[in-house]
């Protein structure tokens, strides 16, 4: 057809390959069947009037450069190539595999990708639009070739089920975010809606943003390079996820609580806690932190393998695991006050500035550098003492026993010293 062409009817049209050179318009549904052959509409479907519900089953290639509808399917097999936007009041539903060209717009209530989604080209945008509903991607996002940047609004849920690989990521406020297949980028991932994950989904970008809550069963890894981890919402609020893995050498922020199974950062860069942390398995961090709102940090074994900074109170519980502090402790300024409590062993092996330091009785605290507070130090379980630290405080107190090979010396100020347990 290569005249402008109107419908009227439902017509169905059926052929050995089917082109329409220029636009096609009418209020009526029309259903394209080529079999194995191309389908090509290379005019604007619907750009006076919007067509009705739109069927192309094709096994060859199906084109659109620009589309206005009720609804827009595609049948299994072959390829749709979207080179312009596809607006639907209903459903748009690609079975087949997709190709993407001009940074096309998809916008419909309900659009789902049964197949591939694929850039002709490396690099064009692709935004998709599902108002109170679901946009769903069943199969991979940028196999072959990456996609640009990706947006995808929907109150409703949206579901990337198997891996992503495109230049960025974002999603709106409103509604869920469902990752259950690694994501990739090369730039930023920001997620304004709430998160569930499946499959122990890999992202990786530079800059990786969850600005709601991250919920899910299975482990998350968090890959940002030298970009930005942030967590702005709580994680494992509904339930407690897997083993979360955070590795950026910028900032990794946890603004609200975390619960998980265990907790690792990577070395390089800074981890702000700024909220309780519980895991039922490990927590070691392996970068700098930085603490506010006095966290409360729960878990199986809780180690820190660089500084330990911040203005606010600490509270470090490692059960029958133990606490360990390998870099200094307030070295930048004295944090507030430190209470540590493990039936373990629990080693500060650095200096120690804070307000007060209180350990628990049963197990073990090793001290292995100096330790200055305001306040009061109350060593609640046996110490033992190496590298001749100094102790200074206003009121020192031991309530077991003191060991070790090492000088000792207690400052107490204008407060007590007090060895209540036997001392060597």
């Amino acid at each position: 057809y290569n005249d402008a062409v109107t419908i009227a009817n439902n017509p169905i049209l059926t052929g050995n390959g089917i082109t329409f050179n220029s636009t096609l318009d009418g209020n009526s549904d029309i259903t394209a069947n080529v079999g194995a052959s191309n389908l090509s509409f290379n005019g604007a479907v619907g750009n006076t009037t919007a067509l009705g519900n739109i069927t192309a089953n094709s096994t060859g290639t199906t084109t659109f450069n620009a589309v206005n509808a009720a609804s827009m399917t595609t049948d299994a097999g072959g390829t749709t190539q979207l080179n312009g936007n596809v607006t639907t009041t209903g459903s748009q539903t690609y079975a087949d595999a997709v190709t993407i060209a001009n940074n096309p717009i998809i916008s419909g209530s309900d659009v789902t990708f049964n197949n591939t989604v694929d850039a002709s080209n490396i690099g064009s945008d692709l935004t998709v639009n599902g108002g109170a509903d679901n946009i769903t991607f069943n199969g991979a996002v940028g196999n072959t070739k990456a996609l640009g940047n990706i947006t995808a609004n929907s109150t409703g849920t949206t579901g990337f089920n198997q891996t992503v690989n495109a230049a960025s990521l974002t999603t709106d406020a409103g509604g869920t975010t469902q990752v259950k297949g690694n994501v990739t980028t090369i730039g930023s991932q920001t997620y304004a809606d709430a998160v569930t994950i499946a499959n122990n989904p890999i992202l990786s970008g530079s800059d990786i943003t969850f600005n709601n809550t991250v919920d899910g069963t299975s482990d998350l890894t968090a890959n940002a390079v030298s970009g930005n981890v942030t967590f702005n919402g709580a994680v494992g609020a509904a339930s407690a996820i897997g083993n979360l893995t955070a590795n950026s050498t910028g900032t990794t922020a946890f603004n609200q609580t975390v619960n998980a199974a265990s907790l690792t950062t990577d070395a390089g860069g800074t981890t702000q806690l700024n909220g309780n942390v519980t895991t039922t398995g490990s927590q070691t961090y392996g970068d700098a932190v930085t603490i506010a709102n006095n966290p409360i940090l729960s878990g199986s074994g809780i180690t820190f393998n660089d500084t330990v900074n911040g203005s606010s109170d600490l509270t470090v519980n490692g059960g029958t695991g133990n606490v360990t502090f390998n870099g200094a402790v307030g070295a930048a300024n004295a944090i507030g006050n430190l209470t540590a409590n493990s039936t373990g062993t629990t080693a500060f092996n650095q200096t120690v500035n804070a307000t007060s330091l209180t350990t628990e009785a049963g197990g073990t605290t090793q001290v292995k550098g100096n330790v200055t507070t305001t306040g009061a130090q109350t060593y609640g379980d046996a110490v033992t003492v190496a590298t001749n630290p100094i102790l200074s405080g206003s009121g020192i107190t031991f309530n077991d026993t003191v060991n070790g090979s090492s000088d000792l010396t207690v400052n107490g100020g204008a407060g007590n010293v007090t060895f209540n347990g036997a001392v060597g």
